[in-house]
């Protein structure tokens, strides 16, 4: 997403971030993060940010996703979505 091109808000929620190794079910880092809203596009992009302390070299995480998209596809997990 380009920054700029939206909305900018800035929102801290809190959430859980686990990691987990790609070729096993072990779990390497369980943390509560401050998940920040950065950017809300008028195409319903939402960017949010967190920094993962618990993983070597603490890297901040970047993740754009569709909030339609993800509101539909959770609506729809949990039954309150029908056609």
């Amino acid at each position: 997403m380009n920054r700029g091109r939206g909305i900018r808000i800035t929102e801290l929620i809190v959430a859980r971030l686990m990691a987990f190794r790609t070729e096993s079910e072990d779990c390497i880092a369980e943390e509560a993060v401050l998940l920040e809203v950065v950017d809300f596009s008028k195409s319903g992009k939402i960017e949010m940010t967190l920094t993962a302390t618990k993983l070597i070299g603490k890297p901040c995480i970047y993740l754009t996703v569709s909030l339609p998209d993800l509101l539909a596809k959770g609506m729809a997990m949990v039954g309150t979505n029908k056609p």
